[in-house]
């Protein structure tokens, strides 16, 4: 596949999530530390500041698992190779999802405050079933809308270790082959979305014992588009120019 082309492909969501259990299965507890050591240390700094290079470094593990070599904890921190790159990636990241996602956080605060008043003044008890609904169907249409934006971003950072794209391109490229896969993409990352919240369910840590699964399903949709060297892939494929 030259960097012109990329696979179309159907992108199964359950089929992923059993590749990743398949491959990652007989050293889930490796990948579990280095997911958690990953996303504690890239909750640390601001701005997202280590998110980025902690994201590559898990990918990088998933990479060298793929490609049937041996895993190794310190690999996580060799995504410092990737500093700046995986830094600005964030930040657009970041951007395009303050950019979409703040005025519908600012329409939704309105309108409950909105509700919260004629409530108040009606003492109805029917609009505070209104702000209940409006506050609960808000919320799904926000996670919603993040699940969808996120999903144009979602091979970024492996694109970045992987194909050494600069930022910018990995960006588009991503957001480029997700559109011609809108349908998949988005039952992955709603997917994905659903299992980290079932996680965080069993006191928030749960959520930490579900990431390895839910990158590893990323990686295999990610192989399934763009294939990863020294990888065999099955799927038959028709190449589409970008």
């Amino acid at each position: 596949m030259t960097d012109a082309t990329f696979p179309r492909v159907a992108i199964e969501p359950l089929e992923c999530f059993r590749e990743s259990w398949r491959r990652i299965g007989g050293e889930y507890w490796l990948f579990l530390g280095i997911t958690t050591v990953g996303l504690i240390l890239g909750a640390v700094g601001p701005l997202g500041v280590l998110l980025g290079p902690m994201k590559c470094g898990i990918y990088l593990c998933y990479r060298q698992k793929w490609r049937g070599e041996q895993v190794r904890f310190e690999t996580l921190f060799r995504g410092f190779d990737y500093f700046v790159e995986s830094l600005i990636a964030t930040l657009i990241v970041m951007l395009v999802g303050l950019v979409v996602t703040l005025p519908c956080v600012f329409v939704g605060i309105g309108g409950t405050i909105l509700l919260v008043g004629l409530a108040a003044a009606s003492r109805q008890p029917a609009y505070m079933a209104l702000v209940v609904a409006f506050g609960i169907v808000g919320y799904a249409l926000l996670i919603l809308l993040a699940s969808l934006i996120g999903s144009f971003f979602i091979f970024a950072f492996m694109l970045i270790v992987d194909r050494r794209l600069p930022a910018i391109e990995a960006v588009k490229r991503s957001a480029t082959a997700v559109w011609h896969h809108l349908g998949g993409m988005l039952a992955l990352s709603l997917l994905s979305a659903a299992f980290s919240l079932a996680g965080l369910c069993l006191c928030y840590v749960g959520a930490f014992f579900a990431a390895p699964i839910v990158y590893g399903a990323i990686v295999a949709a990610y192989q399934r588009i763009f294939g990863i060297d020294g990888v065999a892939d099955d799927v038959r494929v028709t190449q589409l120019a970008l």
